[in-house]
């Protein structure tokens, strides 16, 4: 617990990232055998998560390392979730998911309750952030099963958190407040969950679709205190880009932008500059500044590419349609839109063919009656 304190502070400072990381190394490296190595890397990685990417996924790639000479089960389910963790933090949902797959499946053999919760809730959230809301509520009503037979509060939770996105996207607006509100419930006596965070953003987003923008404020305003208090610097950074789109004055929004990028550079995440980049774009839109909005929509695109964010090129394309319309060149507009519809099919497709084979699926019959008793729950 006394290195894990050093750790700490030393892991947070925003100066001297190369040393810092190799004095870390070092630290790992003076662990007294593999398995003090193993927790240590685990134990950096876990203080950086949130709040400086750099150092984190450098302590994922050691974690792995260490856990392949390891050959320990539960070293490679945590190597496992570690590195779905890092593709889930890059904007990679896709490899996230195959992970994810590979956590539930691992858990399955081991007949551990505990991981394979976490597969079922890991592939909710990965399919819903690919669009596929009909698998994101089957494993969320799984997730919620399993949880509430074992009692994983937080599990609990985390599964209510994705049902109600999925409701919110169904346009079911009273359940999906009904599960939001009892996910916070259910973690009312655990504030520094960061479960807790993500509820509170996505009961800003769903307030900001239904166009209730004093509630989405609130949301995030409550959200930025919290985030800032629990120092999780990603969160922050989706708080200010969600805070952006809802404020009108130019000033405010140059200031939100602004808070922003400073998140940006402390945390060293490339999605929330890709996520940056995409928002500067879109305003430009508004305002007409069209060089400045195609200069945006390229470097974002420049930044999906390296991290492999198949659905952020999706937002890009799209968007690139809508600046050549704007510009007046309607062939170059269809040119762009069919290259999103086909990517767009494409990924379908590609997400269709991996899990056919393996799910004549069971959604929507019986995951279906899952949903609808775990949503009778919620609402009692």
């Amino acid at each position: 617990s006394i290195i894990f304190a050093l750790i700490v502070p030393l892991a947070n400072s925003g100066h001297g990232q190369q040393l810092k990381i190799q004095n870390l190394k070092e630290l790992v490296a003076a662990g007294k055998d593999l398995s003090v190595q193993i927790s240590l890397a685990d134990s950096i990685y876990r203080a950086n998560q949130f709040s400086n990417l750099g150092v984190a996924e450098v302590f994922a790639a050691e974690f792995n390392r260490l856990a392949e000479l390891s050959g320990k089960e539960s070293d490679k389910i945590r190597a496992l979730q570690v590195r779905a963790d890092v593709f889930f933090s890059q904007g990679n949902f896709f490899e996230a998911k195959q992970l994810a797959q590979k956590i539930l499946d691992a858990g399955v053999v081991l007949h551990n309750h505990e991981v394979i919760t976490d597969g079922y809730l890991r592939l909710s959230e990965s399919y819903f952030y690919t669009h596929r809301l009909d698998f994101a509520g089957f494993y969320a009503a799984r997730a919620y099963d399993q949880a509430l037979e074992y009692q994983e509060q937080r599990s609990v939770s985390d599964a209510l958190r994705l049902m109600g996105l999925v409701y919110s996207e169904l346009r079911q607006d009273s359940a999906a407040l009904a599960a939001f509100s009892k996910s916070a419930s259910v973690l009312i006596n655990d504030q520094n969950y960061s479960g807790n965070l993500e509820t509170l953003r996505e009961r800003a987003r769903h307030f900001k679709r239904t166009q209730s923008y004093d509630s989405a404020k609130r949301c995030l305003n409550q959200l930025i205190g919290l985030a800032r208090q629990m120092g999780n610097r990603l969160m922050l950074g989706d708080a200010f880009l969600e805070l952006f789109e809802i404020e009108k004055g130019a000033d405010v929004k140059r200031q939100i932008l602004d808070s922003a990028r400073k998140v940006m550079q402390e945390s060293g995440s490339t999605l929330v500059e890709l996520k940056i980049f995409l928002a500067s774009g879109q305003q430009a839109l508004v305002t007409h500044e069209l060089s400045t909005a195609s200069d945006n929509f390229n470097s974002a695109l420049s930044i999906a590419k390296q991290i492999n964010a198949d659905v952020y090129f999706l937002d890009i394309i799209y968007l690139r349609s809508v600046l050549a319309e704007q510009k007046g060149d309607a062939l170059t507009a269809l040119k762009y839109f069919r290259q999103y519809s086909a990517l767009k099919d494409s990924l379908l497709n590609k997400d269709i063919l991996q899990n056919t084979a393996k799910y004549q699926l069971e959604f929507p019959g019986q995951a279906k009656d899952r949903e609808i008793a775990a949503l009778n729950e919620v609402n009692e």
